[in-house]
């Protein structure tokens, strides 16, 4: 984080390229014509995501009478409220809104549960690394 302020520094004030400058409205009429209209496909938002770095996991907390002994490698095992609880990957998605769309609710409440590190529903852990 250190890295991007000194970089956010370096380009403040008189050193931004545009400072004192302002777009014309010729200008800004020609770059809103040009945004107007873009559509991405399914392949070109996924692509989008991923080189954002967007990547977000979705588990579930286990019962144990939900799962066997066979697939004890399957789990994650995560302290929550002192206790520590079981969970399972149920699937990896490419954005906070793919998140949302599966369970039901909008990418903003996903992100807000993903920043409070709380459980969705008291059974969905939402995170952005795989965890061990």
């Amino acid at each position: 984080m250190e890295t991007k302020e000194l970089m956010s520094l370096s380009k403040k004030g008189f050193k931004n390229p545009l400072y004192g400058k302002t777009h014309s409205d010729k200008t800004k009429a020609l770059m809103s014509r040009l945004k107007t209209g873009n559509i991405f496909s399914n392949d070109t938002k996924i692509l989008i995501s991923k080189s954002l770095g967007d990547e977000t996991y979705l588990y579930k907390i286990v019962k144990t009478e939900d799962h066997s002994k066979e697939n004890e490698n399957n789990f994650t095992f995560i302290k929550i409220d002192g206790s520590l609880k079981k969970f399972i990957l149920i699937n990896k998605f490419n954005s906070l809104r793919e998140v949302g769309k599966f369970l039901g609710i909008s990418h903003s409440t996903v992100g807000r549960y993903l920043k409070s590190d709380k459980l969705f529903q008291g059974i969905y852990k939402i995170s952005r690394t795989l965890l061990d």
